[in-house]
C-alpha cells in the first residue's frame, strides 16, 4: 500500500513526539508531547486502517505500533505545530 507524505510525516511526527497522543474532546486534533498535530483526522484514520497507529475508542489514546516503528517514513517535509500547549507560537 502507498502512503501519503502527509501519513508519513504524521507518523514521523507522532514517533518524534513520544510515540502516544490524545485526541482532543471533539476528536479532530492530536495532541502529543505537548504540542498539537499538525495534520487532520483523516490522516491518522488511514494510519489507524493501514495498522501503523492504534487507539481505543472509548480513551482515544493513539499509539504507534510495532508496524509503524518499522515503516520506513523516507524523506518527509517538516511540520510546524498549530499550536503549544498554554498558547500559540
Amino acid at each position: 500500500m502507498s502512503h501519503t507524505e502527509a501519513q508519513r510525516a504524521a507518523l514521523k511526527w507522532l514517533r518524534n513526539h513520544g510515540s502516544q497522543g490524545v485526541f482532543s474532546i471533539r476528536g479532530s486534533s492530536l495532541l502529543a508531547a505537548g504540542e498539537w498535530a499538525p495534520f487532520t483526522r483523516h490522516t491518522w484514520n488511514a494510519l489507524r486502517d493501514a495498522g501503523l497507529v492504534w487507539w481505543d475508542k472509548g480513551r482515544k489514546r493513539v499509539t504507534v505500533t510495532a508496524n509503524g516503528f518499522a515503516f520506513d517514513c523516507g524523506k518527509t517535509v517538516p511540520r510546524e505545530p498549530i499550536e503549544v500547549l498554554g498558547g500559540v507560537e
